[in-house]
């Protein structure tokens, strides 16, 4: 589907000399969230279709007002959301699409160091896709004072609101960026024709591309090729559906109460987030369902008799053309709107209500008259959002901008490696697998008494527990290391019943002369050479990082275990004291002993040292090879776990001493079980912490790509 251009393209040999510019991914400045918003909107889904092409930073919203406490606990709501977007930081959510909540201030606030935060966090997130040549997409007016800083390669301007109308932005900033990107952008893409029109002379080159629609999932759940949500299933009939959010600068709640209140003799069923406040509508006949995932969304538009879009008279609506008109025109139910220009193009389609009066007596003549769904669905059938992006890749086009062609070649070409001629992944047959699990069996069953006493040491003794996580963090490096390993075919090796055979041996010589260690290490050479025999050398070395995990399960012998934990326990007292003492607690400390309120607390007691050493040394080794690290930065981590485990162990000690010191032993003991295992999250979280800085510093810590220092 082409996109009308309203610029006309360059002729003669001007244009032919004007060379193609090529863009190996998208940025996309996000008009909205991806963790908490319904997944429907425009610029969602363009991401989506284009990243099947290039890859894609989604950019989650940074947002255009500043938010200010009100009635109820929306302020709350948005503020604990924004936290948690936070939190998620740069996700791969699937192949060739990432997603990026940048931390920055309100809009608005620091107005020049956020910029220069979010230009950082964007580049920086940028490099880990694969992006060094973006096309920047705006659908957010705030991404504006970053574009030119992300040097692209192509420049897009989504204008399918108007937003500087939004309720509650400073107006004449966001219409700054707004008249700052038509005058940078490449293509300015309109979904609104009457917007459009209005705004025509404005932007350098604009292109018409409205909303598109997910159109099979909608026509199956209106055919009843799907079953209905099960809380739509008791809702009595007649049911009048609105599916979107319930927002003040769209939804118009009088209207809506007084429809509902002229037909009583319908449900009214609400299904969307909902911004209004807190007893707005309690009528009898309203149910509120709540947000729901967009996968679900086709279903309960099925469920209803009548659809309805209940609009404001706002000039937000004025310009609009609501992605959820063909999305109900898919599914086939009638549909009664409050009037907006948009309608124009789909007359005959939808039933037309000004008033309160006009809305509830188009709602009953929708009920009482019959219907044919057929004209609706046949004016969106081509309408998807794979056509729309492909106009978008024409406008781009037609101003000599070009996804890179290498990209989805080089994906091609990954995936066809990873299945080999036979048609099993990497030659792991069924008889390999049963191979495997047969001689992994005898090795656990050749070696069994010596994991009989290392489980059975993990379960009684809190100083040997963090064993317990040893086959998990080997399962979880593993799995990390699939794509690579499926690529190496496996092959059956001599050198694996050597490594079984000196397994055997180091067993034997350990239960014959009562050393631990060499028990321990021989269980874990026999299972090795089980794997090794079935998989070839090269398989276990790409892995290596997992098997040398396995030696966490060796014991270590008690004067080792002194010499580590005695320093630690001694290091995190002094510190202990100090914070205490800082915050105005009085406390005495004798050697490892700290006295609060007349008790003695011991560190130890407090706070195992070696069972932590061992186990956040554990968590730093698995941390090092999941996330992509140079050698240096793995060195340099591992080399820093004691600082790690004495930061972690301070944050478990200073509670616990007070528990100890002004509860009962009972609830001492409690928090002291329950904060060894909390502590491990701190520690990630001063790993991950240390990855961020040098990240935000712009310090090279992920591995070097090829051709890229």
């Amino acid at each position: 589907m082409a996109a009308a251009l309203t610029t006309p393209r360059p002729q003669g040999p001007a244009a032919a000399a004007q060379p193609v510019r090529t863009f190996d991914g998208v940025i996309c400045f996000g008009g909205v969230d991806w963790w908490y918003h319904n997944r429907g909107h425009y610029d969602l889904q363009m991401m989506r279709e284009l990243s099947a092409h290039v890859p894609v930073l989604y950019v989650n919203s940074i947002g255009m007002r500043v938010p200010r406490p009100g009635k109820g606990g929306m302020f709350a709501k948005r503020v604990l959301r924004k936290l948690k977007s936070f939190s998620h930081g740069l996700t791969r959510v699937r192949e060739d699409f990432w997603v990026l909540s940048p931390v920055v201030a309100p809009a608005g606030l620091g107005a020049s160091m956020n910029e220069k935060a979010l230009a950082l966090q964007v580049r920086r997130a940028a490099r880990q896709a694969g992006i060094s040549r973006p096309l920047v997409w705006v659908a957010c007016p705030p991404g504006q004072p970053v574009v030119d800083a992300l040097e692209p390669v192509g420049v897009v301007y989504q204008r399918t609101d108007r937003f500087e109308e939004f309720k509650g932005v400073d107006r004449d900033r966001i219409a700054r960026f707004d008249r700052l990107l038509k005058e940078r952008a490449d293509v300015t893409l309109f979904c609104s024709s009457w917007l459009m029109d209005q705004e025509r002379d404005q932007p350098r080159e604009s292109a018409f591309v409205d909303h598109g629609v997910d159109f099979q999932p909608f026509l199956d759940a209106g055919m009843g090729d799907t079953p209905l949500p099960e809380d739509t299933r008791a809702l009595k009939g007649p049911i009048v559906g609105f599916v979107g959010g319930i927002d003040a600068h769209t939804f118009d709640p009088e209207l809506f109460v007084e429809v509902a209140r002229r037909v009583p003799e319908a449900t009214f069923m609400l299904v969307g987030g909902c911004s209004l406040p807190e007893g707005w509508c309690e009528l009898p006949n309203v149910t509120m369902l709540g947000q729901r995932p967009y996968d679900q969304v086709p279903g309960y538009m099925a469920a209803a008799d009548v659809l309805i879009m209940p609009w404001n008279r706002s000039e937000w609506i004025r310009a609009c053309n609501p992605v959820k008109l063909k999305e109900y025109l898919a599914v086939g139910r009638p549909i009664v709107s409050t009037p907006f220009p948009e309608l124009e193009r789909y007359q005959g389609l939808v039933r037309v209500g000004e008033t309160a009066e006009e809305f509830a007596q188009e709602i009953r003549a929708a009920l009482r008259g019959s219907f044919d769904p057929g004209p609706g669905r046949e004016r969106v059938r081509e309408q998807t959002w794979t056509a729309k992006a492909n106009a978008v890749l024409d406008a781009l086009a037609y101003r000599d901008i070009e996804a890179e062609g290498s990209t989805m070649t080089t994906v091609a070409s990954t995936t066809t490696a990873k299945v080999p001629r036979d048609g099993v992944a990497g030659g792991w047959t069924p008889g390999r697998f049963a191979w495997l699990f047969v001689l992994l069996a005898l090795a656990v069953v050749a070696g069994l008494p010596s994991w009989q006493n290392v489980f059975g040491l993990a379960l009684r003794s809190d100083e040997y527990s963090h064993m317990l996580l040893v086959l998990p963090v080997v399962s979880i490096l593993l799995w990390q290391r699939r794509e690579d390993l499926v690529k190496i075919t496996p092959r059956f090796s001599l050198a694996g019943p050597a490594i079984a055979a000196a397994g055997a041996a180091m067993d034997f010589v350990g239960f014959a002369s009562q050393i631990d260690l060499l028990k321990d290490l021989g269980m874990i050479a026999m299972v090795l050479g089980a794997i090794v025999t079935v998989t070839g050398l090269r398989w276990v070395l790409s892995a290596k990082a997992a098997f040398v995990a396995m030696l966490f399960l060796v014991p270590v012998p008690g004067r080792v275990r002194q010499q580590i934990s005695l320093p630690l326990q001694e290091g995190a007292a002094v510190i202990t004291q100090w914070i205490l003492e800082l915050f105005g607690q009085p406390i005495i400390r004798h050697g490892n002993v700290l006295v609060i309120n007349g008790i003695d607390v011991g560190v130890a007691e407090a706070c195992n040292g070696m069972r932590m050493v061992l186990a956040l040394a554990l968590v730093s080794y698995a941390f090092v090879f999941i996330v992509p690290l140079r050698p240096w930065v793995r060195v340099v981590i591992l080399l820093a776990t004691p600082v790690v485990a004495l930061i972690a162990n301070v944050s478990r000690l200073g509670p616990n001493v007070l528990f100890y010191g002004y509860t009962n032993d009972e609830l001492a003991k409690f928090a002291h079980d329950v904060s060894g295992w909390l502590v491990l999250l701190v520690a990630l979280g001063v790993l991950w912490g240390f990855v961020a800085l040098c990240r935000w510093m712009e310090i090279p810590i992920e591995p070097a790509r090829e051709g890229k220092p």
